[in-house]
């Protein structure tokens, strides 16, 4: 997915000079595909973590799941980890816990933009450099979308693998 938008990221760059429209449409569906390709991950660790997560994720809301049923897990998780004094599993947790909260904010601001890629066409993309942006957000920093997910991932399954261990 995230090779998809990269491909029409670079192929709207392409487009512009001749085709503003066509540009505008591959760029926007660049947006589209960074942001999905950072919700199938967001949406991998969540299954990982419990299988309800398969059927039950609504866009929108999974920010505020993080803010809220994940980081109430990780929290408790840290308070054990205090009480048995391992402070390695502690450290973990206040970086899975700082991770959380910074990539709630990430994925709320990729679904926003999602939602204008979509449906408000009136919205111009800007294409006044090679790194078009829309509603304010470079397509440098939807890139990089996926990258965050990724390690955010990373740290939260870390410290879930090691809440019973």
């Amino acid at each position: 997915m995230q090779s998809v938008a990269h491909h029409l990221q670079v192929e709207a760059v392409k487009l512009v000079p001749a085709s503003t429209v066509d540009a505008d449409s591959y760029a926007r569906s660049a947006f589209n595909r960074y942001y999905y390709a950072t919700f199938l991950c967001v949406r991998s660790a969540l299954v990982s973590i419990d299988r309800k997560y398969e059927s039950s994720l609504n866009h929108k809301g999974v920010p505020d799941l993080l803010r809220g049923v994940i980081q109430k897990r990780i929290k408790a998780i840290q308070k054990k980890a205090d009480k048995l004094g391992d402070q390695l599993l502690v450290k973990d947790c206040r970086q899975a816990n700082s991770r959380n909260l910074k990539f709630a904010n990430t994925l709320e601001k990729a679904y926003a933009i999602r939602v204008v890629a979509d449906y408000t066409p009136e919205t111009a993309v800007d294409f006044r450099s090679s790194r078009f942006s829309l509603s304010g957000v470079a397509v440098t920093e939807a890139h990089d979308w996926l990258g965050e997910a990724t390690l955010w991932a990373s740290l939260l399954l870390d410290v879930i693998r090691q809440e019973n261990a």
